[in-house]
């Protein structure tokens, strides 16, 4: 059984990504946690004014959020789909330190959120919670666009940039979709430093015997080659592995993952680390 975790604002850009998701996972039995994480520095000053003496914000805020998971779960559960369990998760803490406990005591095997178009400047200065989630957390996350409907998944992108960050990334949830779904795999090699040939052994080991084909791309153009294949071939997810970076790199640069991320007109499933 799968454990999913669902990070949720109860903004419609998050619904749709929980129902992408449970659509994805349709016929797979799957534990879906959603989670609300109330930040101590989203309090104003009108919460403050407005709660009664006797009680405290921080019970009217988990209570509102309980009330609000609870109809969002009886709205999901009308689908009345049996694979399917539906369980609530409150937090008070930092949005990523409660993803990352999260994580670690229910063993979760993938994140989903949604993503809203940014601006250039909103992407290097703020971001969001769905990139610092793929910045600073080994986790499979899958992004959703928030203009993108479920399609039956037929032909999927495994774009990759550094053989090494490939070799140690868990695709054991990629694996798990691809049974589900049963789409070809196109290979986008945007790696130029080692041989084809070793590569090719890589992925026959890595894919579990999975067919697919392979398309060597120019490194330097990498969002524009990805946009136009996805476009050529009717892509229905874009697959790319993670990678960390330091603070000051998040800041002043933009990297290939984060640029996808706000960019892609697809769903984007960003593949871990393996721990071992």
């Amino acid at each position: 059984m799968k454990s999913i975790l669902l990070p949720t604002d109860f903004s419609n850009n998050a619904l749709h990504a929980i129902q992408y998701t449970a659509e994805l996972f349709k016929n797979e039995p799957c534990k879906f946690y959603l989670l609300h994480v109330h930040q101590a520095s989203a309090y104003i000053s009108d919460d403050l004014m407005h709660v009664p003496t006797s009680e405290s914000i921080h019970k009217i805020l988990v209570d509102n959020a309980k009330t609000a998971l609870s109809d969002l779960v009886n709205q999901l559960n009308l689908k009345n789909n049996p694979n399917h369990d539906f369980l609530m998760l409150v937090d008070y803490d930092n949005f990523i330190d409660a993803i990352n406990q999260i994580c670690q005591v229910h063993n979760i095997d993938l994140i989903a959120m949604g993503m809203q178009g940014k601006s250039a400047a909103e992407q290097v200065l703020f971001g969001s919670h769905t990139i610092r989630v793929i910045q600073r957390l080994d986790m499979p996350t899958l992004v959703v666009p928030e203009s993108y409907n479920f399609n039956k998944l037929d032909k999927v992108i495994l774009s990759i940039k550094s053989y090494k960050t490939f070799i140690n990334s868990c695709l054991d949830i990629f694996n798990s979709i691809q049974t589900l779904h049963g789409f070809t795999i196109d290979v986008l090699n945007f790696n130029t430093t080692d041989s084809e040939a070793d590569f090719t052994t890589i992925l026959n080991k890595k894919l579990a015997n999975i067919a697919y084909d392979m398309y060597p791309k120019d490194a330097k153009d990498s969002f524009n080659a990805i946009e136009k294949h996805i476009d050529d071939n009717d892509i229905d997810l874009l697959v790319m592995g993670s990678e960390k970076h330091s603070f000051f790199e998040r800041l002043f640069t933009k990297h290939a993952v984060e640029t996808f991320a706000y960019n892609i007109k697809r769903p984007l499933l960003v593949l871990g680390q393996n721990s071992q």
